[in-house]
């Protein structure tokens, strides 16, 4: 049973992270969708925010992006607005096509009124979307928790 209606309801898809109910932390379980996600992608979601979180460059291919957005419509239509935060804390570089379909990702995202932030960033992805001004097209933040925030 997800938890989907509820406000403070966190739901979380990481290989081995079932937590039980508890009032010191909401039900956490993967989503009803036949969608899955592939390995090594983790997601978290805490209200209108999802994280999604990577393990490692190879979790970052561009059909993984692809099959994210897929199953971030699952969330979409639930629950508008959606803030989506990708962390890429233990990603260290990602390949153009990569960076492509996450500009669509953000572009869908954004077509449904949503918020779409990429944190943690490697000191070498900053300096490439510095480079090729993708600093522009995204909203980054320095950590998850500054991410998160709603407004």
């Amino acid at each position: 049973m997800t938890t989907e209606g509820n406000e403070d309801s966190t739901v979380r898809s990481r290989p081995g992270d079932a937590s039980g109910p508890g009032p010191a932390e909401p039900t956490a379980e993967r989503p009803h969708s036949g969608r899955h996600l592939p390995r090594h992608v983790h997601m978290e979601r805490t209200g209108g925010v999802v994280v999604l979180g990577f393990d490692g460059d190879e979790a970052v291919l561009p059909e993984t992006i692809e099959a994210i957005g897929r199953r971030l419509l699952d969330f979409t239509a639930m629950e508008k607005p959606v803030v989506l935060v990708i962390n890429l804390d233990r990603v260290r570089s990602l390949s153009s096509a990569t960076l492509g379909k996450l500009i669509e990702l953000k572009k869908q995202v954004k077509a449904d009124r949503g918020k779409f932030r990429l944190c943690g960033l490697h000191p070498d992805l900053t300096e490439v979307f510095q480079l090729t001004h993708l600093d522009r097209v995204f909203e980054i933040y320095p950590d998850e928790r500054s991410a998160r925030d709603p407004s």
